[in-house]
């Protein structure tokens, strides 16, 4: 449990301390609980980052950055059940773009913390991979006349998400994309990759080259 005892701070705990917890743990994360270990709510380097631009004092009780991020969109911690299956975990992961997810039992106390790294396959392979994600997908029309052909959903998952998983999960990190027809709504989604547990670089294409052209410009 020593992991875990790390992960855990209290809400009267200054920014200051839980900064030392998170370099302790190597984790980008604390878990602020009650005495109970219920979780109260979650705060990252970026939480901390983002309060120490707004000058908050590094003396301030971590509750208040809890109370900071109330009314947003990282308001409410992403969590799991324990016993959750790790596919459904990293499908969080991806969903919510975080690279952590509490595990909780029934009366919502801390048991356990999952990393996207734990849910990584341990061999990574010296490879590289290449998508053609450039098409105009005329044939799919309408379906495509404001979304890239790679971005429809399949399963409500952009096609170009399961793709990328597959990749991942076979061990290759490094993904080349390359795009044209609406490449910003691939980019926008996607972003570096980190989130999808992979690198992404992008190659985008002033016209279209075919496989060849592509991979000429990669």
């Amino acid at each position: 449990m020593a992991k875990l005892e790390s992960l855990l701070v209290s809400p009267g705990d200054s920014i200051r301390e839980v900064m030392t917890h998170i370099n302790r743990n190597r984790q980008g994360i604390a878990l602020v609980v009650d005495q109970e270990r219920r979780l109260l709510g979650t705060i990252t380097d970026g939480d901390i980052r983002r309060a120490i631009l707004a000058d908050v004092s590094l003396d301030t009780p971590v509750s208040k950055l809890l109370d900071r991020k109330t009314g947003s969109s990282y308001a409410k911690p992403v969590t799991a059940l324990v016993g959750t299956d790790q596919s459904k975990i990293l499908s969080l992961m991806q969903k919510h773009s975080v690279r952590q997810i509490p595990l909780l039992d029934g009366d919502g106390c801390v048991i356990d913390l999952v990393t996207l790294d734990d849910l990584l396959p341990e061999q990574v392979l010296p490879l590289q991979a290449v998508i053609m994600a450039g098409g105009f997908g005329t044939r799919l029309r309408p379906l495509t006349d404001d979304l890239p052909k790679p971005m429809l959903p399949v399963g409500g998952r952009p096609l170009l998400e399961l793709i990328i998983e597959q990749l991942r999960r076979a061990g290759i990190r490094r993904v080349n994309v390359t795009t044209h027809y609406l490449s910003e709504k691939i980019i926008e989604y996607f972003g570096d990759g980190q989130a999808f547990g992979v690198e992404l670089d992008y190659v985008t294409e002033d016209r279209p080259l075919g496989t060849a052209g592509a991979l000429g410009l990669i």
